[in-house]
């Protein structure tokens, strides 16, 4: 069993990054309303503290590696083989800047719903996105309101 200090010094960290707290006790025990393990009003942030490598963590310090010899910035993107899943992580004072500065620049709060118009009546979705229909390139996300299709703006 890791040192409880360890972790949770872990998630202060990263709480301070995002210019936040940490959430008290095991999140969903906090009485604060949500499980993630930080207080962020629109992140949710899940934070592992691994003891031993994982091959996950293991990709990520060879991609470090080779990124830090090139004199660029590691990004390790992912997917899983037969979902539709795709990440990327990025060094967390990197992401975390990244995030300040989108947040900084977006003009209402950002989520999947807000970008989504209907097509018709121009109202803003109030649900999520059906799959993504289509082939490649061509594939856009589809809704339904009142009987309109979302087109993504």
């Amino acid at each position: 069993m890791p040192n409880t200090g360890d972790w949770k010094a872990f998630e202060r960290r990263v709480a301070a990054y995002l210019n936040t707290r940490r959430t008290p006790l095991s999140g969903a025990m906090s009485g604060h309303n949500t499980h993630s393990d930080t207080l962020h009003p629109d992140l949710y942030v899940e934070c592992k503290w691994q003891g031993t490598k994982s091959a996950v963590l293991t990709l990520w310090d060879d991609t470090v590696a080779k990124a830090k010899r090139e004199g660029k910035i590691p990004l390790l993107a992912m997917h899983r083989r037969g979902s539709r899943v795709e990440f990327g992580a990025l060094p967390l004072p990197l992401a975390a800047d990244l995030l300040k500065l989108f947040m900084a620049l977006a003009p209402e709060k950002t989520s999947a719903t807000t970008s989504m118009r209907c097509c018709k009546c121009n109202d803003p979705m109030s649900h999520a996105p059906h799959p993504m229909r289509g082939q490649g390139k061509d594939r856009m996300r589809v809704v339904r309101c009142g009987g309109h299709a979302f087109d993504r703006t």
